[in-house]
């Protein structure tokens, strides 16, 4: 349920704790806060990509993974 964006649906996107773990309501938090954070400094957080993980990630200690899609 708050594993993804609409966005992040629409590609195919997950943020998970691990690749078997899904995030945690307090870690869903963070990672919105964190992304109000880039949208109030313009941004520039936006540069830690980088490195790797985006502020919202580090924040909440989770990793964008593509999403599992069943077999139909």
């Amino acid at each position: 349920f708050w594993g993804q964006t609409a966005g992040m649906a629409w590609f195919g996107l997950e943020a998970r704790e691990s690749p078997v773990f899904p995030i945690s309501f307090s870690q869903a938090l963070r990672r919105w806060l964190g992304g109000w954070i880039t949208v109030a400094l313009l941004g520039l957080p936006l540069v830690l990509l980088v490195w790797g993980s985006s502020l919202s990630d580090r924040m909440s200690h989770s990793r964008t993974y593509r999403a599992f899609l069943p077999a139909s």
